[in-house]
């Protein structure tokens, strides 16, 4: 019974600082990252060479460079645009 009282240890969610944010910043970059190939092909080569790039330089940097600003409100609006595409579609099959 003793286990169950420092079960929360185990889940680093709870306590390694911005942990879950990571997943949120994540999903958001690769919308991003998504939407601008699908407007535009070109951008295929942005992104491969941001995955070429690996651990080159700081994730900013290279995500700039890919053509997703983290420090704009954009990625968010993509994400938040997506969102709301999704849960129309689930409300139309739901119906």
């Amino acid at each position: 019974m003793i286990e169950i009282s420092i079960e929360w240890a185990r889940i680093p969610h709870f306590y390694d600082g911005y942990y879950v944010y990571k997943y949120a910043t994540g999903l958001s970059a690769g919308i991003s990252i998504a939407k601008s190939i699908l407007e535009d092909k070109k951008n295929v080569e942005r992104y491969l060479n941001f995955l070429k790039s690996g651990g080159s330089k700081y994730s900013l940097d290279l995500l700039k460079e890919a053509g997703v600003d983290m420090l704009s409100g954009k990625p968010i609006s993509d994400t938040a645009e997506v969102l709301r595409y999704l849960i129309k579609e689930y409300q139309s099959v739901e119906k």
